[in-house]
């Protein structure tokens, strides 16, 4: 016999999948210089400037997530912090940076 209540039931139904909001990327090798990198499954794009990097959501073009580093040299995009479109995680500095004007 099935022990799952209504409650049960209907929460499980109607109960929306989450998203994660902080994600392992990569390293930042992974990511060469002038190259773009979409990753599908996050709705991001990694975009390797001379800069730094930045990533852009596939979603909404003008929102661009933070990105940090972890103890072990991995990158963290996190879809909670946005950053501003001149902002960019420095590849030298493993911190936030700004972008110098590019026009």
């Amino acid at each position: 016999m099935n022990t799952m209540t209504r409650r049960d039931f209907f929460l499980g139904t109607f109960s929306k999948a989450e998203t994660k909001t902080e994600c392992i990327v990569g390293r930042i090798s992974d990511f060469p210089i002038g190259k773009s990198k979409s990753l599908t499954a996050l709705q991001v794009e990694i975009e390797s400037l001379p800069e730094g990097l930045r990533a852009r959501s596939l979603e909404n073009e003008r929102c661009f997530y933070s990105i940090k580093m972890n103890q072990i040299g991995e990158l963290i995009v996190n879809r909670r912090e946005l950053w501003p479109e001149n902002q960019a995680f420095s590849i030298l500095t493993n911190e936030q940076t700004s972008l110098e004007d590019r026009s």
